[in-house]
């Protein structure tokens, strides 16, 4: 090591019990031999699966896929029209939350989509869901957010809706009119910030739904393979894996038909 100095990072993602530990080795400056804190936005420090190895994995399992230029607009469209769609981009997150790389999203429009959308996932009935929305677009959606910025891009506290949101995004307003948001920057994320950005284009609302991309009493899922299974198990509409794309109902035209190329080749 260059430093006999260790750094601490305190992320706001991580686990209460985890986090007190290492936030109060960082407030004990006398006791913590060199520890130090230091604030991270970054927290995708888990595995990530490249294009050509989701391709992979698509031709083995058999499956048609539409391989897109424009996965943002894509989803978005989706989402416009009232589909749930699971994202699995990028590296997964660390922490207790999906933030966006292993993700359902679907419109927060309607106060049914939570009965609908836990018993596709096998979830209880009391499990309310959060929103994701813009930094630009918060103060519309929120009230009180200049109290906790770092932690509403962990999605781990709650804050007051506004009329606004009550009004746009009654699936996501809890009884006591909070609601716990994502909050994303373009710097951070700049793919699951220009979902919701089209999204907002194609129908004015600048919210989302964002729940984790599992079923019940399962983890968030890590793998392709295992975005498939609950792909398939939570009867969801539509699957990102990377740049391809696949619909539980889809029309041939345009796509990559892994079978047929498959059964070609032999």
């Amino acid at each position: 090591m260059k430093s006999r100095r260790t750094t601490c990072v305190l992320l706001a993602s991580l686990a209460l019990g985890c986090g007190a530990l290492i936030a109060n080795a960082a407030d004990a400056p006398k006791d913590n031999k060199g520890l130090t804190a230091s604030k991270t936005t970054i927290v995708d420090l888990g595995p990530e699966f490249a294009d050509a190895e989701i391709s992979e994995i698509l031709r083995r399992e058999a499956i048609c896929a539409k391989k897109c230029t424009d996965v943002e607009g894509e989803v978005a469209s989706r989402l416009a029209a009232g589909k749930v769609v699971a994202r699995f981009a990028g590296r997964m997150e660390y922490g207790p939350r999906a933030l966006g790389n292993r993700s359902i999203l679907c419109e927060a429009t309607d106060p049914s989509t939570n009965a609908r959308l836990n018993a596709r996932l096998k979830r209880t009935e009391f499990m309310p869901f959060a929103p994701v929305v813009r930094r630009e677009r918060l103060p519309d959606y929120f009230t009180g957010a200049d109290k906790c910025p770092m932690a509403l891009e962990f999605m781990t506290v709650t804050l007051n809706a506004t009329e606004k949101c009550r009004q746009e995004a009654p699936a996501i307003v809890h009884l006591d009119g909070t609601a716990r948001p994502q909050v994303i920057r373009r710097s951070v994320n700049p793919s699951y910030y220009n979902i919701l950005k089209r999204y907002e284009e194609m129908t004015g609302l600048g919210i989302l739904i964002n729940t984790s991309f599992n079923v019940h009493e399962e983890p968030i899922v890590n793998t392709p393979g295992e975005a498939l299974e609950v792909f398939r198990t939570g009867k969801l509409d539509t699957l990102v894996l990377g740049e391809y794309l696949i619909d539980r109902r889809s029309e041939p035209e345009d796509r990559v038909d892994f079978h047929r190329q498959r059964t070609t080749r032999t």
